[in-house]
């Protein structure tokens, strides 16, 4: 039975892909029969047996007229074309051997449908798969694209001179390498210009006590 509707176009390649196997000239030994509609004038009590016939040409004219809504419907026409036959000739003895190439094109059809829907599946799986890599991607590509946030940490540090004063110097904490940057003056190559300049000690207290202890040692 034919309804009215929209195939989809997956359907409509695989239908497409079916019928030009059936009509192609490989096998024109055995599709010639089924190219055309019947004459009934060559077989006048033809329409007392077959109630709805078929044929190649029809079928691919109501493909592309939009009468089948999905495969399965194309697919009860093409097999009714070969059933037809099968149904007519059959225990007649001047078109018997129809049988036989109704036979053969009924199992064409069957490895025609069978290599389209094959070829259809394995399309779909690679867009599938193409779509999922293209987002694994852009996601991986958006996440290096972010910029890095580093934190600020402040640390006290104390000039080991006679102010005493405390400073805050800030320290940018480790990055996601391990690495940890200070804004700390790096040693130059005279040393003894390096043991001239004020040195930084890390949470160190002096007392004023302890600087006058000191001084009168030094005295």
């Amino acid at each position: 039975m034919v309804s009215d509707g929209k195939m989809s176009p997956e359907d409509l390649k695989v239908c497409r892909a079916i019928l030009a196997g059936l009509v192609s000239k490989e096998r024109s030994k055995i599709n010639f029969l089924f190219l055309e509609p019947v004459e009934f004038s060559y077989f006048p009590d033809y329409l007392t047996i077959i109630k709805r016939p078929m044929d190649l040409r029809t079928l691919g004219e109501n493909l592309e007229s939009g009468l089948y809504s999905d495969r399965g419907e194309f697919y009860s026409d093409a097999q009714l074309i070969f059933d037809n036959a099968v149904l007519f000739n059959k225990g007649r003895s001047d078109s018997s051997w129809v049988v036989g190439l109704a036979k053969k094109m009924a199992k064409a059809f069957k490895r025609e449908r069978e290599k389209a829907e094959t070829r259809e599946l394995g399309a779909a799986i690679s867009e599938d798969i193409s779509v999922i890599n293209k987002s694994k991607y852009s996601a991986a590509l958006a996440e290096t694209a972010k910029p890095e946030k580093k934190k600020k940490i402040k640390l006290k540090l104390k000039r080991n001179s006679s102010a005493g004063e405390l400073t805050n110097i800030d320290v940018l904490a480790p990055s996601s390498s391990g690495s940890v940057e200070k804004d700390l003056a790096k040693p130059t190559g005279d040393t003894r210009e390096e043991k001239s300049k004020p040195q930084l000690k890390f949470k160190l207290k002096v007392s004023k006590k302890s600087k006058e202890g000191a001084e009168k040692l030094e005295g």
